[in-house]
């Protein structure tokens, strides 16, 4: 695999970025691979405030993540802190966004069987978040191929 960009971080902790898989408002996501045994995975950074209070919250957040297990909730792997830059290391599952989903035509079937899964993972993870940041179509992705474990 090679490095899609010259403007990327070459390492996010011990994992090598290959591409930038997304940007929003709140950060972007890249695709990495684990050097230690070749697993290919997402790493989220988020631009967050340096005061202490934001990183804590952002801790407190990825600890929150990281105790949740549902098939419809991809899995935390890593939390880690590089140069003052803290970010996610997730489960990398290819598929596309919600909001890409959605544009194609769908039966009825396909989009309620979506609705039913996005509805578990916020009913899974409500007991354990006090507010669910957000909730827009590219939160979530279509993974049809893949399930999280």
């Amino acid at each position: 695999m090679t490095r899609s960009d010259e403007h990327l971080p070459e390492r996010m902790g011990k994992y090598l970025v290959h591409s930038l898989l997304g940007s929003g408002g709140m950060g972007c996501v890249y695709l990495a691979e684990d050097p230690d045994i070749g697993r290919r995975v997402a790493i989220k950074i988020v631009m967050i405030g340096a005061d202490a209070d934001s990183r804590e919250r952002f801790r407190r957040e990825a600890q929150t993540l990281g105790r949740l297990n549902h098939p419809n909730i991809v899995t935390l792997l890593e939390y880690g802190d590089q140069a003052g830059q803290q970010f996610l290391v997730l489960e990398y599952l290819p598929g596309q966004d919600l909001s890409a989903w959605m544009q194609a035509p769908r039966r009825l079937r396909e989009q309620l069987v979506v609705a039913l899964d996005i509805a578990r993972a916020l009913s899974a993870a409500t007991p354990r978040v006090s507010c669910i940041a957000t909730s827009s179509p590219p939160t979530y992705a279509c993974c049809p191929t893949a399930m999280p474990s």
